[in-house]
């Protein structure tokens, strides 16, 4: 990324925040630096060398004995734009080396992508001892008396220094960093200290609102997407009459089911096709799209075949998928083929095939067991997998076919009303996410004046 396209980044960044009607500054003055432009006329440009300690050395803990606890603090335990996790700790002789320190009152920053970019990093606080150790991909900023420890932070994660670190980063592919030598020569802007303060105060009061907005907005997804579900499992497993008559399944998960239906192991309703096991000596820039696990997670990047393979393995828009190696809640569980043209079909996905029923209805019926048949998959952590068998085996309720008609039809309505308010609710998180970026880039760089308080 050039310095230019930082600036048009920045430059679109600051204006989301000059409408929300925090006043300018009386007077200001070039800066000399392109993304900055120009800057209050009674703030001064520092590189963070001359205002910080970078990377402090644990030589300076001697009064620490070895024996004695610290904080442990490994990336996972990173909070994006703010917060540590202080659950770990270790005894200091174990992680004097080999490990990044820090203390109470310093800022740390990840510099691996793309923990940058996402803004991790946060100020050090209660630390066992005062003192931590942590993960290397960090960088350690510790501000001198003359510079606010909030107003650092706030820099630290403002779009400028986040979207200007990550042009500078080295390194290929997921082990890209950003350089000490960036953070070293960055130009901060530096109001005066009680500036500094009013700044950090200001962030304080607004980013905890805006916050607060954001975690009521993902409160609610999580009532809605649990709404869906229920929708969902309830139509495929108890059909749409409430008065009809009900007898048991015999199945735990499933309980009673309508008496005119009857449970059937899916291998006998359906047939399961696995992907190609593609080589990536064979993967082309040109030729036929592969649909891999991370296409069904909505990746629009694809691997190319330019060769010919079985029509088993060929995948048309409406197809039915099911990715039975996958993330928990992503890409495990069944898919309806979205892209139009001819593409491959990979290894960890099943293409599904059935003249008995429904396709609609086989679709939302799958989606209705997934989380039950993700409680007897095999993995670790949020990947997990079936296997053919254990999957064909698996039973579901199956009603008359017309009664599948009527299901995926009223699914497909519910849904579809569902969704729509999901989509309003991730839009509103987006429009909040990129305003409170916006408003800590505006107030630390000078475009806004917060002196007189919160709008």
């Amino acid at each position: 990324m050039t310095e230019m396209t930082a600036l048009h980044d920045v430059e679109q960044t600051l204006e989301a925040a000059r409408i929300t009607g925090h006043p300018a500054y009386p007077a200001y003055e070039p800066s000399g630096i392109e993304w900055l432009d120009t800057l209050p006329e009674h703030w001064t440009l520092k590189r963070l060398k001359f205002v910080t300690d970078l990377n402090p050395s644990p030589t300076e803990i001697r009064e620490i004995d070895g024996n004695d606890e610290v904080s442990f603090v490994p990336m996972d335990a990173v909070n994006e734009f703010g917060g540590l996790r202080l659950d770990q700790t270790r005894l200091l002789e174990d992680v004097r080396s080999g490990f990044t320190y820090f203390r109470d009152g310093d800022v740390v920053v990840a510099k691996i992508t793309p923990c940058f970019e996402n803004g991790k990093g946060s100020i050090a606080y209660n630390l066992v001892n005062g003192t931590g150790f942590g993960t290397t991909e960090l960088h350690v900023i510790r501000p001198q008396q003359s510079l606010d420890v909030r107003f650092l932070f706030y820099l630290t994660i403002s779009h400028p220094f986040r979207k200007l670190g990550a042009s500078e980063m080295y390194g290929a592919g997921g082990q890209k960093r950003v350089p000490y030598e960036f953070v070293r020569d960055f130009r901060t802007p530096v109001p005066p200290e009680d500036e500094q303060q009013a700044i950090a105060r200001f962030l304080d009061e607004q980013t905890k609102k805006i916050d607060d907005l954001i975690n009521a907005k993902r409160k609610l997804l999580k009532l809605l997407k649990e709404k869906r579900q229920a929708v969902i499992t309830h139509a495929v497993t108890k059909g749409l009459d409430p008065n009809a008559k009900l007898k048991p399944s015999g199945i735990d998960w499933l309980g009673d089911v309508p008496e005119q239906w009857t449970p059937v192991p899916l291998k006998y309703r359906m047939r399961f096709v696995n992907g190609m096991a593609f080589k990536p000596n064979e993967w082309t820039s040109e030729g036929v799209p592969i649909i891999r696990i991370d296409n069904l997670n909505g990746s629009e990047t694809f691997n190319r075949y330019d060769g010919d393979v079985e029509r088993r393995y060929h995948v048309h828009r409406g197809d039915l998928l099911f990715g039975w190696s996958g993330n928990r809640g992503t890409s495990f569980g069944p898919f309806i083929w979205w892209r139009d043209g001819l593409h491959y079909l990979n290894q960890h996905i099943f293409k599904i095939t059935n003249t008995h029923d429904d396709p609609k209805w086989l679709y939302w019926a799958l989606l209705a067991v997934t989380k039950f048949i993700e409680e007897e998959a095999h993995g670790i952590i949020g990947m997990v997998h079936v296997t053919k068998a254990r999957l064909g085996a698996f039973r579901i309720p199956v009603p008359p076919r017309d009664e599948q008609h009527e299901i995926a039809t009223f699914l497909d309505e519910q849904t579809g009303r569902i969704d729509s308010v999901i989509q309003e609710a991730n839009n509103a998180i987006e429009r909040l996410t990129e305003y409170r970026s916006a408003l800590i880039s505006a107030a630390v760089t000078g475009k806004i004046d917060v002196r007189g308080g919160s709008a």
